[in-house]
């Protein structure tokens, strides 16, 4: 972000001309076309952009400490949460909220997936013959696809 985009206090100035992989025998250092005063200066806007993000991330934990024990919690419990259920969890939701929320939704599934268990009608025409991704086509049908 410093060196390649120039995205710092320093200017809109890219520092990183080096072209190339480490592990291919190039340096680890930036190129030493720049003096050693710029590359020091660089180093230290690093340093201080990782020191504020550092920070940052440092005090969202400790604020939202509560909220994250929380969603920990749920995790724990139900092993994966959806966007609604992790949602409730940052909410501050009891266990037994997100097991409701999650009960309901099964049964709403359940209720919708009963009127789709019977069978299938047989195609009335050649477009509805054609199958849905994932089911495998009839040799005929196969044949007429490609």
């Amino acid at each position: 972000m410093v060196c390649e985009w120039g995205m710092s206090g320093l200017g809109p100035i890219a520092l990183n001309n080096q072209q190339g992989s480490v592990f291919l025998g190039r340096e680890m250092g930036r190129a030493s076309e720049y003096s050693q005063k710029t590359q020091s200066e660089a180093d230290s806007e690093i340093r201080r952009i990782l020191n504020e993000q550092h920070d940052l991330a440092k005090k969202t934990v400790q604020e939202r400490r509560e909220q994250l024990e929380n969603l920990a919690q749920a995790l724990l419990e139900f092993e994966s949460l959806g966007n609604v259920e992790t949602l409730m969890a940052l909410d501050m939701k009891t266990l037994e909220d997100i097991r409701v929320h999650r009960e309901a939704k099964a049964a709403q599934a359940t209720s919708t997936n009963a009127d789709t268990d019977a069978p299938l009608k047989p195609a009335e025409s050649e477009e509805a013959a054609v199958p849905l991704g994932g089911e495998m086509p009839e040799p005929a049908t196969r044949d007429r696809l490609s």
